[in-house]
């Protein structure tokens, strides 16, 4: 394999978890690679430390508002003006995961083994169990809105960016992030559901794999607590589950004639919620 892999790594404010990161990129059977860190406003050092392990990187500079979308797309507009035309591969990945010391290898492999217009996912495992499988590819079934999280090679239509592995042509194919409407979660499937309907395949495999400490990402559900401080956190950037996130990740992606069902419920369960959280 001669493809330099050019590998987008967001980081904010977490050094030790950094650093983490690149001594485990140091150990890599596989080392034609670039790293391109997004540092999103860090005040710990981060960067500094970043440099007593690496001499040869790029920095990416944010105020600490990219968040995730934001700093995706700073990565993006990066390898459009450096790598347009290029032949080699892109990774982006978060920084609070652990991996094999063939990571690379094996993911660069499975993507030069398929045709172009393919991404590769790693599967993604609570902490360092391999039996708590927390996504690999993902299946929206938009009739019921349904998220299937662990979906299996060959029938997913999205998937998150932890572990994504693809060609920098098809990357620029795909096109940027949309991190004014989608700053956070949610932009990962909308790039990538936006990369199924032009006709890309999600690919997994058993043998890429990547382990993720779950205490290390956002906030999954909203304790109870005053009506304000509900909705405060109900619309945060850092809740899985924003209304308006939702909301317009749903007019970005879902199938036209099923918007306004998609919308309803929505904005039903939000209601719900918080008539449940206001009577308690």
């Amino acid at each position: 394999m001669d493809q330099k892999l050019y590998i987008i790594l967001p980081v904010h404010n977490r050094k030790d978890i950094s650093i983490k990161f690149v001594k485990m990129l140091l150990n890599q059977t596989y080392q034609n690679y670039h790293l391109v860190v997004i540092d999103d406003g860090s005040t710990d050092g981060t960067v500094d430390s970043i440099r007593e392990y690496l001499s040869d990187f790029t920095v990416i500079n944010g105020d600490g508002n990219l968040w995730w979308g934001g700093a995706l797309h700073q990565g993006y507009l990066w390898v459009k003006n450096k790598l347009n035309g290029s032949s080699d591969a892109v990774l982006i990945i978060n920084d609070d995961v652990l991996f094999g010391i063939d990571f690379l290898e094996i993911g660069l492999k499975i993507l030069q083994d398929h045709s172009s217009k393919t991404l590769v996912i790693a599967e993604n495992f609570k902490d360092e169990s391999k039996d708590t499988l927390i996504d690999s590819g993902v299946y929206i079934n938009w009739k019921s809105l349904d998220f299937n999280c662990q979906v299996k090679n060959g029938s997913a239509n999205c998937c998150s960016t932890r572990g994504l592995f693809l060609n920098i042509d098809d990357f620029l194919s795909i096109g940027g992030f949309f991190p004014k409407v989608l700053p956070h979660y949610l932009s990962d499937y909308e790039f990538t559901h936006r990369a199924y309907n032009k006709g890309f395949k999600i690919i997994t495999n058993p043998s890429l794999k990547l382990f993720t400490a779950a205490n290390t990402t956002g906030n999954h559900f909203i304790k109870k607590s005053s009506f304000r401080n509900y909705v405060k956190n109900l619309f945060s950037v850092k809740y899985v589950g924003n209304p308006v996130y939702f909301t317009t990740f749903i007019l970005l992606s879902c199938p036209f004639y099923l918007i306004p069902l998609n919308l309803l419920k929505v904005w039903f369960g939000v209601i719900k919620e918080l008539a449940i959280n206001q009577r308690n």
